[in-house]
């Protein structure tokens, strides 16, 4: 009986554990081309495209780079690396660039949607970009 209580107990200390680990999920949600739609504050502010004849986009590799031509992500153009991970049940993307500090985005999506949120001073903003 002793036997029993210890294998229970370490099968419930193991998903515990296992409940709150950071993985490594696949990248292939986030793979491709998104072109940027729009851009939100938590203040209520709206950004968009201030030139309405170019698409900016992101585009995410498999190989895990980006090429980033949404001046939304980042601080504008640039090209680097990212990782992937998922903490709980966020999804995070963590971008860098040569000579920049990384840059942690929340990851979500809704119906065709790719949704970066990132939090600064108290502030997030909240990026939409669409499946290219």
């Amino acid at each position: 009986m002793r036997q029993i209580y210890l294998i229970l107990s370490f099968i419930i200390l193991s998903l515990i554990f296992s409940c709150t680990k950071e993985t490594v999920p696949s990248n292939s949600d986030i793979v491709g081309n998104w072109n940027w739609k729009t851009s939100y504050s938590s203040t209520g502010f709206q950004k968009l495209s201030t030139d309405t004849n170019k698409i900016f986009s992101i585009q995410f590799k498999s190989d895990y780079k980006f090429v980033n031509q949404a001046g939304c992500v980042i601080g504008g153009p640039t090209e680097g690396n990212y990782q992937f991970r998922t903490l709980g049940n966020e999804k995070i993307v963590i971008l860098k660039a040569e000579n920049t500090r990384p840059d942690t985005l929340k990851l979500s999506f809704e119906v065709g949607q790719l949704i970066l949120t990132e939090t600064n001073n108290g502030y997030s903003w909240y990026h939409y970009f669409n499946k290219k």
